[in-house]
Parts: structure tokens; sequence; C-alpha cells
């Protein structure tokens, strides 16, 4: 259908241009050519009339701030930021970051290197405290079993006496530590059925 044909579409010279002129998208020579039309044509009239109202119908429930609202907002920005500056000035570490930064400001690749050295440190000590903690079924040693994967199956044995500090169980399972053989006693846990 053309929009000659079709008198919802406007008229043929202009109705094209009515959606962009009710957007304000036509340069301001055919915005202003446009509106000269619209005066006196009565199809465009009520294409730009249904244009409009299709912008109210789609315009967000939400009311937009006004310029006062956007300017007390970031005003609660920066007085947090001035704040959160306050507060790391008052920090133990402020003095140290500061030197760190003096220090490697003017390197900035030393950061990443830095930062892998101290998670690869970090990670190592885990891992050294965590093999130092191990009972490996010495007497009297300290026991944390955790979430055995099959429960049926004994999670530990060591030899009594151990003290067993924790368990924990997978749900649905309920931990059990029980002593077993008098001749050569051995503690047991193990994560039951409920």
């Amino acid at each position: 259908m053309t929009p000659t044909a079709d008198p919802g579409f406007g008229c043929a010279a202009f109705g094209h241009l009515a959606s962009a002129f009710v957007d304000a998208e036509l340069p301001a020579a055919d915005q202003e050519r446009f509106a000269t039309h619209l005066s006196a044509c009565a199809p465009c009239q009520a294409l730009v009339a249904e244009y409009r109202a299709l912008d109210v119908i789609a315009k967000p429930a939400t009311p937009q701030p006004t310029a006062a609202e956007w300017d007390r907002a970031l005003s609660g920005v920066l007085r947090a930021v001035e704040a959160d500056r306050a507060d790391a000035a008052r920090s133990p570490w402020h003095g140290a970051l500061l030197a760190f930064d003096r220090a490697f400001g003017a390197r900035p690749w030393m950061r990443p290197l830095l930062a892998t050295a101290a998670a690869a440190a970090l990670i190592g000590v885990t891992f050294g405290l965590s093999r130092a903690l191990r009972t490996d079924g010495h007497p009297d040693g300290v026991v944390h079993v955790d979430r055995p994967s099959r429960a049926t199956v004994v999670a530990a044995t060591f030899e009594a006496p151990a003290r067993v500090l924790g368990v924990s169980c997978q749900p649905g399972y309920a931990p059990a530590v029980f002593t077993i053989g008098e001749d050569d006693p051995m503690t047991v846990v193990q994560c039951e059925v409920i």
C-alpha cells in the first residue's frame, strides 16, 4: 500500500517524515518545513498525533530526575568518597600503602609481579600449615575430617587414642567416631546415613 492510498499514513510528500519530526531527528530546515506543512495537512496532523500518543505510552513509568536531584546525588557520592578517604587515612596500613605507592608508583609493571609473589607466598604458607597440622596416624593427633566422599566407607583411621576435633558430613549423614580393637585399638571416623 502506498502513502497516497492509505489516509493513516499522512500525505504522500511528508508522511514518511512524521516519526522523525515527532522525535526531532530531522535537520533544522526540514523540521521547519514539516511544521509549516503540518498546520495545513489533516492526514499528517493525525499521523503526528498517533506518534505522539505512542511516545507517551512508551515513556518509562519512572520519572526522570531533575538537575537538582542529580546534583544532590552527585554531592552524596562525593561526600561518601571523601569519608572513605578520611577512613583510609586513619587506617594503620595507610603509611605502608603510601610507601608502597612511592616505591612502585613509577614502576607500574612491578604491581602485578608483587601481587603474584604475595599470592604465591600466601598459598605456600597455607600449604605448609596444612601439611604441618596433619596427624598421619600419630597418637594424640588432632583430627578434622571434612565431608568424606562416600559415607559408607571409613573416612579415616588413627592409632588410638586420637582426639577428633570435628567431622563434617554431607547432608543426610551424621558423623560417627568410635574405637575398635582391644589389643591394637583404632579410632574410626565415618559418616553414617541418618
